[in-house]
């Protein structure tokens, strides 16, 4: 497609073609997000013990911050190759990979380690209703890293 090479010739740099991009798939998930709030409201009103206020938050945090990471493992894909279909798969397989991959892998003592970049555990504090600094650390480190990965994989395609 013939996109890039038109954003290209505007006066804008390449971070901010990236982050443009992160940031209206960001939004599309935030508002397909948005509605679930409905359910939340009507299970919290019509239950008699209400439900716990922090554990929903949480849990949205963290659906939030895997989304932004995901959507900047997808960006940072997309900026490697030209076809769309490769972008896919290989997002898809790195994603499957970083859920389920390690937890098959770190069952081998050696590679005990990479549990530390297991979304799965690192989602599990949000799940119980714990904000914990170092998912939130994690989640938003890895998400710059893939964005800034695909900004300089951009300014070499140029």
């Amino acid at each position: 497609t013939e996109t890039i090479e038109l954003l290209l010739t505007k006066p804008i740099n390449e971070f901010e073609i990236i982050f443009g991009k992160f940031l209206s798939c960001f939004i599309i998930i935030l508002v397909t997000l948005f509605p679930t709030i409905i359910y939340w409201l009507c299970i919290h009103y019509l239950s008699e013990n209400g439900i716990d206020v922090g554990q929903i938050i949480s849990g949205y945090l963290g659906l939030i911050l895997i989304s932004a990471l995901f959507v900047s493992i997808g960006i940072f894909f997309s900026s490697i190759t030209t076809k769309q279909l490769i972008a896919f798969l290989l997002s898809f397989i790195s994603i499957l990979f970083l859920m389920q991959g390690i937890e098959l892998i770190q069952k081998m003592e050696v590679l005990r380690q990479l549990e530390l970049f297991s979304i799965i555990k690192r989602s599990e504090s949000f799940n119980k209703g714990i904000i914990d600094l170092k998912d939130i650390t994690f989640f938003i480190s890895f998400t710059i890293m893939f964005l800034l990965l695909a900004t300089e994989i951009l300014k070499t395609r140029k």
